[in-house]
């Protein structure tokens, strides 16, 4: 085994990090699993992490690892299963707030069609245990090259993300995970709007600098210029006491939304795909201009028609930008009984009565993480 291989920049503070990261490669290891590389990606790949002091004085990460697991071939889907378990498990013995255990084939990686993660892993990652020429083999440079679709599956994972920020949805996570979380969609949008002028940056310190540097001819680019300095402070828990207040909190998750909302129909219509505009075309269009009355039963239809769809990862999405979209009309689901399916293997699922948006936003998440 190869000794753990971390940035310079991490420094003392990052011991822990390094702790952890023995941890997880032996635990994957143990599980009988042969990878050929472990790479260590998001923020901590990049040198970006943050780390916070626990009551007992401790230096713990703010944010999850993304630890990518190279290996020969395809993994089983009774394999990938296990390996979801094991990042839950690996996240509650380290305390941390999640372990994403991602499986890559060599041959995706080296050959496959462009990513903006394995762009990401290809300028902003460390490989501590295996074959460190894992990383040198990704052929891309030229970031003008990632695709829109690349984008939009950022903008969708960030869906998961905003949800897990609101106030409500994740009562027990702690205001400054939930600032992150918000920080996070501010940063997707960020590499969206890089990723359309054609000057993506891997490291978060270069998109700021090319954010800021394009905010003149980009109104959208302009408002999240003007979050940044919030992003990096919530980053690295340096926010004060009255911006973790639930009421601060929701008014800088409701402006996330809407600048998310906005940039999934935008690049739903660029890839002129089965885009979100076109499975909620009256929802959004017909917004304006309706008595609030007639508008709120169309929402209403709507919103049932997209709860009650077969589950599936594409009616997750949808049923997500469905919430995102009407909140905060709480008057939506009043008297509403949906049929909300709980769990992989529900069929009909269970009608609910009494729901609210928030219970509809846990049970999409959590069918996310189990789809």
């Amino acid at each position: 085994m190869s000794s753990l291989d971390l940035p310079r920049s991490y420094g003392k503070a990052n011991d822990g990090v390094e702790e952890h990261l023995a941890i997880v490669r032996d635990c994957i290891i143990g599980s009988g699993l042969k990878p050929i590389a472990l790479v260590l990606g998001g923020s901590f790949g990049r040198g970006e992490g943050g780390i916070r002091r626990d009551g007992a004085g401790n230096r713990l990460p703010v944010n999850d690892y993304d630890v990518y697991i190279v290996t020969e071939g395809d993994l089983s889907p009774v394999a990938r299963f296990k390996l979801r378990h094991l990042g839950r498990a690996l996240a509650s013995k380290l305390g941390i707030w999640h372990v994403d255990l991602i499986p890559v084939n060599r041959h995706d990686l080296i050959g496959g069609r462009v990513r903006m993660a394995f762009y990401d892993l290809k300028c902003g990652s460390r490989v501590f245990f295996g074959d460190p020429s894992v990383i040198s083999e990704i052929p891309y440079e030229a970031n003008g090259r990632i695709p829109s679709e690349e984008v939009r599956d950022l903008l969708i994972n960030r869906m998961v993300t905003l949800m897990e920020g609101h106030p409500t949805v994740s009562p027990n996570l702690p205001s400054d995970q939930k600032a992150r979380q918000i920080a996070k969609v501010y940063f997707a949008i960020t590499d969206s709007r890089l990723v359309e002028h054609g000057v993506y940056e891997t490291l978060y310190r270069e998109k700021t600098k090319r954010l800021r540097e394009m905010s003149r001819i980009d109104a959208v680019g302009s408002v999240i210029a003007s979050k940044i300095d919030w992003c990096w402070r919530s980053w690295h828990c340096d926010m004060e006491a009255n911006e973790l207040c639930d009421h601060q909190l929701l008014s800088e998750w409701n402006q996330a939304r809407s600048l998310l909302i906005g940039e999934l129909v935008r690049i739903s219509e660029l890839l002129d795909s089965c885009s979100y505009r076109q499975d909620f075309e009256e929802l959004i269009s017909n917004w304006r201009g309706s008595p609030p009355a007639s508008r709120r039963e169309r929402v209403r239809q709507a919103v049932l028609l997209a709860l009650q769809r077969k589950r599936s990862r594409r009616s997750i999405e949808v049923r997500m930008f469905a919430l995102l979209k009407v909140y905060p009309e709480e008057k939506v689901f009043e008297n509403l009984r949906l049929r909300v399916p709980r769990g992989p293997s529900s069929k009909n699922g269970a009608i609910v009565a009494g729901t609210t948006w928030s219970s509809c936003a846990q049970d999409l998440v959590e069918g996310w993480y189990g789809s």
